[in-house]
């Protein structure tokens, strides 16, 4: 078993779900379905539109998402395999742990057979806060520019109200 904030490669973090796992990839994030469990590895860093670790304990999955998706997800919640989480990392994959399913939303349903339509969003949760300095890894705060004197109002030698004006 993976220890929870343990860094492992992804070739480990992809066999936890078992021998001969399907592999399916989309927008940031990598599924691994196997007998052993349903792995996601999410990339590193803040999208706000895709998949990611949305806050120190949970991630959502948002489509475009492969359509094994949808199928895996709701097979693992109708058996007993667990749901591993991972995030993509310059140095490996930060392992999460077990994740839970907090929220889903499905495209539609099928009239004929009642199945559910494909997986559009999931929040995944797990127990225990990320530390702060792994938050920082898994979501880093972009570097903005520091704006410069160039393009700011001077306003030494100029009336109350006048500042920045020629």
């Amino acid at each position: 078993m993976i220890e929870r904030w343990s860094v492992v490669p992804e070739l480990a973090a992809m066999s936890a779900a078992g021998p001969n796992a399907e592999v399916a990839y989309g927008d940031g994030v990598t599924f691994a379905y196997g007998t052993g469990a349903l792995v996601v590895i999410v990339d590193a860093g803040d999208r706000p539109d895709g998949s990611a670790v949305d806050n120190v304990n949970a991630l959502v999955l948002r489509e475009p998402l492969p359509t094994e998706a949808t199928r895996w997800m709701s097979a693992m919640n109708k058996g007993e395999q667990p749901l591993l989480g991972f995030v993509r990392t310059a140095g490996g994959c930060l392992a999460l742990g077990e994740l839970y399913q907090a929220r889903s939303v499905y495209r539609g349903m099928d009239p004929f057979t009642g199945d559910e339509g494909a997986l559009a969003f999931a929040e995944l949760t797990w127990g225990d806060r990320l530390p702060p300095d792994l938050l920082d890894e898994v979501r880093p705060t972009p570097e903005l520019p520091v704006p410069g004197s160039t393009g700011w109002p001077t306003c030494r030698g100029t009336r109350p109200g006048r500042c920045g004006r020629s």
